[in-house]
């Protein structure tokens, strides 16, 4: 079991996201502040984040940006979710040790909390299929 925080302005998309993550076997943490995410972070000291790139008053790129400046911080595994066709460069870029694509599919995201954690992480590049019955759909 991972502690894993979710950092993400979207309660709708949090929601799936702990709900898909807890079934799992994870303790699951939210943060819909982007510019707080840092501070909570570095209080729950999570085993991974899963941190969208689109956030209100900032992006994931700068929270990404100032989780790896905080040495309490600064070693958590990152997992960047975007729905932008240049996400995956973005995540690659800022740091992420890996990248979710949006809409995204439950075992995919389960699947790629593991592999970070056991330390086989991918930046994908490029979106992965989804099934429209199974799909977590997103509007941004």
């Amino acid at each position: 079991m991972a502690k894993v925080l979710v950092i993400n302005d979207e309660t709708d998309l949090v929601d799936i996201v702990a709900i898909v993550l807890r079934a799992a076997g994870h303790e699951v943490k939210a943060c819909t502040e982007g510019l707080a995410a840092v501070d909570v972070a570095r209080g729950y000291q999570p085993t991974i984040i899963v941190l969208d790139w689109t956030l209100r008053g900032t992006d994931g790129g700068h929270v990404l940006s100032c989780l790896r400046a905080d040495e309490a911080t600064r070693s958590i595994p990152v997992i960047m979710m975007s729905a932008s066709q240049e996400g995956p460069s973005r995540a690659r870029e800022a740091g992420a040790d890996a990248f979710l694509p949006k809409p995204f599919v439950a075992d995919k995201l389960i699947e790629l909390v593991t592999a970070v954690l056991m330390g086989s992480p991918e930046i994908s590049a490029s979106p992965s299929q989804t099934d429209n019955r199974s799909s977590l759909q997103n509007r941004g």
